[in-house]
């Protein structure tokens, strides 16, 4: 058993006890207590712990050791897997001396739980099996739903996803037969998922209906929050965006309401998910960006990665390829620390697998004879070699794993002599999903072994082949005369390919698609080797089907956008190309103008209008900004100048980067921008992030004060999307507060009467909060009526967005027209 650093009287001193309800029996209460146990831990801790108190004083030694196994199960769900453990132990002590049975097998399943929770894999398989076999032994039908699923998450996180799913079918089964609900939701959440990483969503999806309603029903949060991800997930890969973002919504709510931290964090990487397919990059990088910080923060490595990965994608999209670049590098460096990890857990596991079987062979071996002793060392020696090779091979194909492949490629290319030459391929099956789609799923497992075996025959023997996941295989080329004999290879696996598959006496055609690297022109280290190798699969299947592209530097298209546009925007600048556009600021609630915000616009000639998300990050990579920011801020004032603004005690506002912000001329630009033009300072507002200020709090504080000291205003934009808003609000002093938009969307997008109430607290507190530090309050993002009336309702002060007024070329604006109660755009 595990020893626990606390003892039992430690724990019974946190929290204060309280005489159980006498009109109730103990039992009832624990019994009642059950759904508590998952769903409010804390508020059944209170309760539990005095109800110990009372069976200990009783003597009611049955009701003492439930009550303990309770308190592990609190334990287990606050993330306190030494308590639970602590917590275990005494019940599985009590059980076993009142020959309680069926609480045994409960309290070993629950350290068996804890052991997986901290990665001691073997004591937990330990614990599992010392519990099935027990609720076999007594059929406790509930009993073998609990050890089942749980032996099921532990093969799903050691990635042997046919075994989870075994396991969970036989867990739903089992629950089916005592209709107990929870488990048969539990068991059939897992098996939706399973089936979702075996790429058989088709048959996951008449399961999901079932599963939501009586999750929905008996509250189980976090059972939601899971199966909302997996079918987010199945919708998103079948290109049902809406569905999908729906059903994110609805696991984010759920994780809410469970105070779930994995869980949101989980959800927000699945709205990001959704939000880039739908091509609404600005909220996919505030979600993904939001997951990753909670990851970070509950130290969650996969979901980090998760995003990581995610942010590649859409900074690539973007054309910030060097962002793509180090997004990808960092996931790299995650997945190689979890596959290290994955390997250290499986060897863990089948060490123990092995000692388990070595033990019980032992014990044959005493009642053998001696003449069998042979025999059975050699079954000990096959049991060990299979073991191993189910541990570093693709159970489907029988080709390398992708942690072993890992493992097998960094140790040949760190021991390559120089002048040595190797290639990397990324082979893709363009048909996979189709032919899973009309054939079933038996035809496509029939296609991958087919392709593994052509693979092999095409490549050398010292070649390694791996099926990295689904329909993606990798080869590493390790005999290779010169750099360009990796598309040789890989067009002998492109014919290779050519000939059609055979199933079910039909003929079926498919393709694949191939990108290749090689040493050490792409590099010398495997991250390196299998990051451009990715880009280049990337442009090949964007090509079409059966498609070979080598990697380049040049080969992409936004690449080459990104250059022109880098090289192009110095001369735009200098030619008068960029733009401000002005968005009107109202106050509330009568409506009426208080001042503008310059909005930077870049209207390419050949390209249309470059988003400022895409060219001011070039500025910053190539020191433009700083020139780009001081003409923003003239060309506010002096359009501030030529519309009399002071006259009409209006202000302007405007954006300023962390370079610019933090430059030592800053103060002095700001200065001569507002003398060149006669401006009053009181007329210019300078906008800037709680990023930016995090990065330099003190010189943030003297440089707010220094613009304070000529009379320009100073606002916080984009308010509650960074670091530590609250804190900043009392040690810099701020004229404005900009409400970033997304708590409007919180206000009029509530799925029920309580998220509404919560959002519109959360806005009455930060007006209230500004009220009373004397800051003026702007909404920004305002888009209809109700957000609108709200505002006004809750006592907001300004308001900014498209409802009021959609930013206009200069030339565009009609300041008579803008004193109106809104404007026409």
């Amino acid at each position: 058993m595990c020893d626990a650093r606390l003892t039992l009287n430690d724990v019974m001193q946190v929290t204060p006890l309280e005489a159980p309800q006498p009109a109730v029996t103990v039992n009832v209460q624990l019994r009642g207590l059950e759904a508590t146990v998952v769903s409010d831990p804390q508020t059944a801790r209170t309760q539990l712990l005095s109800l110990l108190e009372y069976t200990r004083e009783k003597g009611d030694r049955a009701n003492e050791a439930y009550t303990l196994c309770l308190l592990g199960g609190c334990a287990f769900f606050q993330g306190n897997y030494p308590e639970t453990m602590l917590f275990a132990n005494y019940s599985l002590t009590i059980s076993k001396k009142e020959e309680l049975r069926s609480l045994e097998a409960r309290n070993l399943n629950a350290l068996g739980l804890a052991a997986a929770q901290t990665s001691k894999y073997a004591e937990a398989l330990e614990f599992y099996m010392a519990s099935l076999q027990l609720v076999h032994d007594i059929g406790d039908a509930n009993g073998l739903c609990r050890v089942l699923s749980n032996m099921a998450s532990l093969n799903s996180e050691l990635e042997d996803h046919e075994k989870a799913l075994e396991l969970y079918q036989q867990a739903a089964e089992a629950a089916d037969q005592v209709n107990n609900v929870f488990y048969i939701a539990d068991a059939k959440r897992g098996t939706i998922e399973e089936l979702r990483q075996l790429d058989r969503s088709d048959e996951a999806v008449p399961l999901i209906p079932e599963v939501l309603e009586l999750a929905e029903l008996y509250g189980m949060k976090r059972v939601l929050v899971n199966l909302r991800h997996s079918q987010a997930m199945i919708l998103l890969e079948e290109r049902q965006l809406v569905p999908a973002l729906e059903a994110a919504h609805a696991g984010f709510k759920a994780a809410q309401e469970a105070n779930d931290y994995e869980g949101l964090s989980l959800m927000r990487w699945m709205l990001g998910e959704c939000y880039f397919n739908m091509a609404d990059y600005s909220q996919a990088y505030t979600e993904y960006s939001k997951s990753e910080r909670l990851a970070q923060a509950i130290n969650n490595p996969v979901i980090e990665s998760y995003n990581k990965r995610s942010l590649s994608k859409l900074f690539e999209v973007q054309g910030e390829l060097q962002l793509s670049l180090n997004s990808l590098r960092a996931y790299l460096e995650i997945e190689h620390t979890l596959r290290e990890r994955g390997m250290a857990r499986r060897t863990q596991l089948l060490s123990h697998q092995v000692r388990a079987e070595l033990t019980r062979r032992e014990k044959e071996l005493e009642r053998q004879q001696s003449l069998e002793l042979a025999a059975t060392h050699a079954l000990l020696e096959e049991t060990q070699s299979e073991l191993r090779y189910k541990a570093t091979h693709d159970s489907l194909t029988g080709t390398v794993n992708r942690m072993h492949f890992w493992s097998k490629a960094e140790h040949f290319l760190d021991s390559l002599p120089s002048g040595g030459h190797a290639g990397l391929i990324l082979a893709d099956l363009d048909d996979l999903k189709d032919i899973n789609d009309t054939y079933g799923t038996v035809a496509g497992d029939q296609l991958l072994l087919e392709v593994a075996h052509r693979l092999t025959q095409t490549v050398s023997e010292n070649d390694l082949v791996s099926r990295l996941s689904g329909d993606e295989f990798m080869i590493l080329l390790t005999s290779m005369p010169d750099p360009d004999a990796v598309e040789l290879v890989a067009e002998k696996i492109r014919n290779a390919m050519r000939a059609p598959f055979h199933y079910d006496n039909q003929a079926i055609s498919f393709s694949m698609a191939l990108g290749c690297v090689s040493t050490p022109g792409d590099g010398t280290g495997l991250p390196t080797l299998h990051e451009k190798a990715e880009l280049a699969i990337y442009r090949a299947k964007a090509r079409g089907t059966s498609q070979i592209v080598r990697f380049r530097p040049e080969m992409s298209a936004q690449e080459q956008e990104r250059r022109r546009l880098k090289m192009e925007l110095p001369g735009a600048l200098k030619a008068g190309q960029l733009q401000l556009h002005y968005q009107g600021q109202y106050k509330l609630p009568e409506q009426t103008l208080s001042g503008f915000e310059a909005l930077l616009r870049w209207p390419h000639p050949q390209l249309g209008f470059i988003s400022p998300l895409t060219f001011i990050g070039l500025a910053e990579e190539s020191g433009l900004i700083l020139d780009l920011g001081r003409w923003v801020i003239n060309e506010a004032c002096r359009q501030a100048r030529e519309w009399n603004l002071d006259e009409r005690d209006l202000t302007i506002s405007v954006n300023v980067s962390s370079q610019q912000f933090e430059h030592e001329d800053f103060v002095q630009d700001v200065r001569q921008a507002l003398a060149q033009h006669d401006l009053p300072a009181r007329c210019l507002v300078v906008e800037v992030t709680e990023t930016m200020i995090h990065r330099d709090l003190s010189l943030a504080q003297a440089t707010i004060l220094e613009l304070q000291h000529l009379g320009v205003r100073v606002a916080m934009d984009d308010f509650g999307t960074g670091y530590s808003s609250l804190s900043m609000l009392r040690q810099l002093p701020f004229q404005q507060l900009k409400i970033d938009r997304t708590f409007l969307q919180d206000l009029t997008t509530a799925a029920d009467a309580k998220q509404f109430t919560q959002a519109s607290q959360f806005m009455k507190a930060i007006l209230e909060l500004a009220r009373s530090v004397d800051i003026l309050v702007v909404a920004e993002g305002v888009e209809c009526s109700e957000q609108l009336e709200l505002l006004s309702a809750m006592g907001c002060d300004e308001a900014q967005g498209f409802l009021l007024g959609r930013p206009l070329p200069a030339d565009q604006v009609s300041l008579p027209n803008l004193q109106t109660t809104r404007a026409a755009g």
